[in-house]
């Protein structure tokens, strides 16, 4: 029984892929001088994958880490108003193109934002599972 719980758990686990500080120049935001003009953003992104074996060293048995950061570029390249819509639309794309991935963590920044006064960044967060979105 030991032996069986054993396999149980190494045929099915979960991995993270963690990409943090990814950097794009684009142009998105509320005000016409933030679509003129652009900003700097930095993304932190976590994906959880299942995997079904433990040994994994080709990259065909995992997410290719660029092909990741190519989809992230071609959705920065399409201008959003908020944040917050970037977000969801990067998340859809990720599990659209990329079975593997269960979960998704993503963190977008956007530097010297528009707000009025000295600010460093601001941000939003979101998680999102892949069972509870319909693609």
């Amino acid at each position: 029984m030991l032996f069986l719980r054993s396999y149980y758990w190494f045929s099915n686990f979960r991995m993270k892929i963690h990409l943090k500080g990814l950097t794009f120049y684009a142009y998105h935001g509320v005000y016409s001088e933030e679509n003129q003009k652009g900003n700097s953003f930095v993304i932190d992104l976590t994906l959880s994958i299942k995997k079904t074996q433990i040994e994994i060293d080709e990259l065909t048995e995992t997410v290719d880490y660029s092909a990741v950061r190519s989809q992230i570029a071609e959705e920065m390249q399409t201008p959003t108003k908020l944040l917050e819509t970037l977000a969801q639309k990067i998340q859809l794309r990720l599990f659209k193109k990329f079975e593997e991935v269960q979960k998704v963590k993503l963190k977008i920044k956007k530097l010297s934002p528009a707000i009025g006064g000295v600010s460093k960044y601001t941000a939003i967060s979101l998680t999102q599972k892949r069972k509870n979105i319909a693609l």
